[in-house]
């Protein structure tokens, strides 16, 4: 799969793989001179696998992040190792993320299918 400009997709993949538009990754000379950064990453807080926007929150133990669906969540010290991210993925997130990277609308699940169950 490639981009309309023949550049291979990035992958968003701490939870599960969800290709990233144009609009979804950014360069940031803030971490290392120019590397590559996703506009919105995975964090599990409050007993689910949450999207957040890194234009407006940085996970961090004990303080307060909007995720995408809209909660605000909070990251406990076991919810910040990476390999131990057993929750379920909140799919309000999930759904929100393609929303916001133009995904198709053939790739945006609707919505009650996908959060039975979920938050």
């Amino acid at each position: 799969m490639s981009s309309d400009r023949g550049i291979a997709p990035t992958y968003a993949c701490i939870t599960h793989c969800v290709p990233a538009s144009r609009n979804d990754v950014r360069t940031s000379f803030g971490n290392g001179g120019g590397a590559p950064v996703q506009r919105y990453l995975w964090q599990q807080a409050d007993g689910r696998r949450h999207a957040y926007d890194t234009d407006t929150g940085r996970p961090a133990v004990g303080q307060p992040l909007t995720a995408l669906c809209g909660v605000t969540v909070t990251p406990r010290t076991q919810d910040m190792t990476p390999g131990t991210w057993f929750d379920q993925t909140c799919w309000r997130c999930d759904r929100e993320w393609r929303v916001r990277a133009g995904f198709p609308p053939e790739e945006i699940p609707a919505l009650a299918a996908e959060t039975e169950g979920a938050q």
